[in-house]
C-alpha cells in the first residue's frame, strides 16, 4: 500500500457530522482487521477472505490496482472526461474528508468504517448533468487476466455495474471512497475508488469504478440482470413443479435498508455487527440503516415502486 500513487494525499481532516448514526443506534467501529479482512468481492473469489485469493494477491503484487486509473465520466453531460483518480484528487475540485459509515450488508452483517474520499455530488457537479439526466449507472473494472469470475463466469453479468438515480447521487451522503483508516484502500476494499452509499444494502456500494454514465432511462444494475445462481431453485405452486427464479426477484433497484422487509431466504431483521472479529453480535437492524433523516425524503415520489429488496 505504502506504494500506491495515493498515499501522498494522507491524512485527510475529518468530518463527523455523521458520527451521531453510530451512536443513535448503538454501533461500534470496527477494526481495519475485521472491515479489511472480511469483504465480498467476487471478481476475485467468493470467500470473504478474499484478501487471501492468490487472484487478488497476483493482481496487487503485478501494480494493477496502484497504476493510473482513468474513468471515464460520459453520457448526459456537458462535461464529459477521462481522467485518472490521482489527478481528480490533486485537482481541487474534489474535497478530501474522512466520515465514518455504517455498512449493511444483504447477508445481514454490518461494520462500521471510516471511509476517506469526497462527495459524490462534487462529480456530478464537474460532470454537469443535461436536465434529461435522471440516473447514474457506474461500471467497475473488466479484465480476464486480471479476474478469474470475468474469465469463466457464465451466469453473471461482468463488468459489475450499480445505478443510483441522480438525486440519491446528488444527496449529501454519497461518497466516493479512496481510503479508509487515514490510509490508502486496501484492493479487498475495492481499491483504488469505491462507492459509499450507507443507506442501502452494501452491494449498492460498487468497487473500483472505472466508468459513470448519466442516462435518461433506470439501466439494470448487475443483481437485477444477473442469471441464475447455482442451486437457485425454488417451488411454484402454479406449475406443481421445482422452477428457476431469478435473481432479480431478490434485489430491487433501490435497495434500501429496511428490517420489516425479508430477503426470501433469510430475515433482515437482525444483523451480526462486526467490531473485533468475525464472530458477530446479533443486533436489530433499524431502517435506512439508521440515515432515515438525511434521505427519506428522495422516495416521496417512488412510494409506489419497491423501493426496498424483494
Amino acid at each position: 500500500l505504502a506504494a500506491s500513487p495515493y498515499a501522498k494525499f494522507f491524512p485527510v481532516p475529518n468530518n463527523g457530522k455523521y458520527d451521531h448514526v453510530l451512536e443513535e443506534t448503538n454501533r461500534e467501529v470496527s477494526t481495519y482487521e475485521v472491515a479489511s479482512g472480511f469483504n465480498n468481492f467476487y471478481e476475485f473469489s467468493t470467500s470473504k477472505g478474499v484478501s487471501k485469493a492468490d487472484a487478488l494477491i497476483g493482481a496487487a503484487l503485478d501494480g494493477f490496482f496502484y497504476k493510473p486509473w482513468p474513468i471515464t465520466i460520459d453520457g448526459l453531460v456537458d462535461n464529459p472526461m477521462v481522467v485518472t483518480v490521482e489527478d481528480l484528487l490533486a485537482s481541487g475540485n474534489v474535497t478530501l474528508e474522512e466520515r465514518t459509515y455504517r455498512h449493511r450488508c444483504v447477508e445481514a452483517w454490518s461494520v462500521a468504517v471510516p471511509w476517506a474520499g469526497f462527495g459524490l455530488a462534487e462529480l456530478v457537479a464537474l460532470a454537469k448533468p443535461k436536465p434529461e439526466a435522471k440516473y447514474v449507472l457506474f461500471e467497475s473494472f473488466f479484465d480476464t487476466a486480471v479476474s478469474p469470475q470475468h474469465a469463466q463466469s457464465t451466469t453473471l453479468p461482468y463488468p459489475y455495474q450499480e445505478t443510483l438515480s441522480i438525486e440519491e447521487a446528488q444527496n449529501e451522503l454519497a461518497f466516493m471512497v479512496v481510503g479508509m483508516y487515514q490510509h490508502v484502500l486496501p484492493p479487498q476494499n475495492g481499491s483504488p475508488i469505491r462507492l459509499a452509499v450507507p443507506w442501502k444494502y452494501g452491494f449498492k456500494s460498487i468497487k473500483s469504478i472505472t466508468k459513470i454514465t448519466f442516462t435518461a432511462e433506470r439501466p439494470e444494475s448487475f443483481w437485477m440482470k444477473a442469471g441464475l445462481l447455482p442451486g437457485d431453485r425454488t417451488y411454484t405452486s402454479k406449475t406443481g413443479r421445482m422452477e428457476d427464479i431469478r435473481v432479480r426477484s431478490e434485489y430491487g433497484f433501490y435497495a434500501n435498508v429496511n428490517p420489516e422487509v425479508n430477503h426470501r431466504r433469510w430475515s433482515q431483521a437482525n444483523e451480526r455487527e462486526f467490531v473485533d472479529d468475525v464472530k458477530g453480535t446479533y443486533v436489530p437492524t433499524v431502517r435506512y440503516n439508521g440515515y432515515e433523516r438525511y434521505v427519506e425524503h428522495l422516495y416521496d415520489e417512488v412510494l409506489d415502486e419497491a423501493i426496498w429488496v424483494k
